[in-house]
């Protein structure tokens, strides 16, 4: 008798888990994909006008990289100088 208390407990157990496991995938799977629509309906509208099928179709434009030492490091470390860009394009020592 004890053996079929502890079966019955144990498959009880069990049975509550799953129904909670298919509560949770009926909740998160809707939402899931939802969310997955939205964010590429938004992505499209953003996208819209800037995205070329081509790469002759893409503008022309000037396009520098400007990669700076930092003092503190003592040269340890490259980065990408968001302030270095702008003063050296100003002075004129980008390319032309």
């Amino acid at each position: 008798m004890e053996k079929t208390q502890k079966l019955n407990k144990t498959r009880s157990k069990r049975w509550i888990w799953i129904r909670r496991g298919i509560y949770v995938s009926l909740l998160l799977g809707p939402t899931l994909v939802s969310f997955t629509w939205y964010a590429n309906v938004i992505t499209d509208a953003a996208g819209e006008g800037k995205i070329y099928e081509d790469v002759s179709l893409v503008p022309d434009g000037r396009v520098a990289l400007v990669l700076a030492v930092t003092p503190r490091l003592r040269g340890a470390t490259i980065f990408i100088s968001p302030t270095g860009s702008p003063q050296l394009s100003h002075c004129g020592r980008l390319g032309k």
